[in-house]
C-alpha cells in the first residue's frame, strides 16, 4: 500500500526544490514552563526553522547531555507532562499550518500512555513525526506496520559505528529523515565534530535518497556549514536550551535569544 506524504516529507520535497539545506530545532517541551516554552517555539519557527522538535520530559533520559537533562528536570518540576506537550503541539498547529512538528520521547512514556491511545492522540494533536532515542529499529514494528500510511512518522537515529548490512536495512525502509548521530555519546554542545560523520553520509547514500539530517554536538554556525555540504540538514538543541539555562530568570529575552540563535544558524547553511 502506497504511503502518504505528510509536512515532514513535503518540507523536504520544497527544501529540494529549492536547493535549501533544513534548519531543525530542538527545544525542551515546558522549559522553563509552559507558556515561556510555547512562546520559544514560535520564535524558532519566526527565526527559520525548517522543523520544530519537541522534547518530551522524561526522569530518566539517557541521550541527552546535561543541558538537556537539567532541562527535563526544570519542566517535570513544573508539573509538565506528555499531555501538555501534545496540547503545545496542537496550538503551534493552529497557527502554523504546514510546519513539521516532531516529537522526541523515550518509548516509556509512549507505553504508559498506551501505544494505540498515544499514536492517535499524536495525529489528532498534528504531530508528524516521533524521534525514540530508545526503540531499536528490531522492535519498530511495535509502533509501526510496514503497511501504515497514517502519520506520525517514525524517525530512525543512526550512528557512525552502524555496521553496514543493518545501516543499508534501516536506510531502506526509512521515512521523513534518518537521524544521523555525528558521534558516539550522548547530546551536548562540542567544538568539534568527528570526520567520521562524512564517511556515514556517503555509506548511507549508496542505500538511500531519504534526507539526512546531522544532530548531537553542533554548536556554532561554521559547524553547521561545514556539515550541511554533505548533510541534507542539521539539527541544533542544547546551543539552543543553553540559552534558557543561562537567562531562567529573565524570560523576556529568551524568545528573542532563540530567534536570533537559529536565525544565526539558518543563514549559515543558506
Amino acid at each position: 500500500m502506497k504511503k502518504l506524504n505528510n509536512r515532514l516529507e513535503n518540507k523536504f520535497k520544497q527544501l529540494r526544490e529549492h536547493n535549501e539545506k533544513a534548519l531543525a530545532a530542538f527545544l525542551m517541551g515546558g522549559d522553563p514552563e509552559f507558556n515561556v516554552s510555547l512562546a520559544l517555539c514560535e520564535a524558532a519557527i519566526e527565526g527559520g526553522a525548517d522543523i520544530l522538535e519537541i522534547g518530551v520530559p522524561f526522569s530518566d533520559p539517557l541521550a541527552d547531555g546535561p543541558v538537556n537533562q537539567k532541562a527535563a528536570r526544570r519542566a517535570l518540576d513544573k508539573g509538565i507532562n506528555v499531555n501538555h506537550i501534545l496540547d503545545m503541539a496542537e496550538h503551534l498547529r493552529g497557527k502554523y499550518k504546514n510546519m513539521p512538528i516532531v516529537l522526541l520521547l523515550y518509548f516509556n512514556t509512549i507505553f504508559q500512555f498506551g501505544v494505540p491511545a498515544f499514536k492517535e492522540k499524536a495525529i489528532s494533536k498534528g504531530v508528524d513525526g516521533l524521534i525514540i532515542p530508545d526503540l531499536p529499529l528490531e522492535e519498530k514494528e511495535l509502533l509501526a506496520k510496514e503497511e501504515d500510511i497514517s502519520e506520525p512518522i517514525f524517525v530512525d537515529l543512526l550512528a557512525t559505528t552502524t555496521e553496514e548490512k543493518r545501516m543499508e536495512n534501516l536506510a531502506k525502509k526509512a521515512r521523513g529523515f534518518i537521524y544521523c548521530v555525528s558521534q558516539a555519546g550522548v547530546t551536548g554542545m562540542r567544538e568539534n565534530i568527528s570526520p567520521e560523520i562524512f564517511s556515514t553520509l556517503q555509506r548511507l547514500r549508496k542505500f538511500t535518497s531519504t534526507p539526512l539530517l546531522v544532530g548531537f554536538g553542533i554548536s556554532h554556525p561554521e559547524q553547521a556549514r561545514h556539515i550541511s555540504k554533505e548533510a541534507d540538514g542539521v539539527i541544533i538543541g542544547s546551543v539552543l536550551v543553553k540559552e534558557i539555562e543561562n537567562n531562567e530568570q529573565n524570560f523576556e529575552r529568551l524568545p528573542l535569544l532563540v530567534r536570533s540563535k537559529v536565525k544565526e544558524f539558518k543563514e549559515a547553511i543558506s
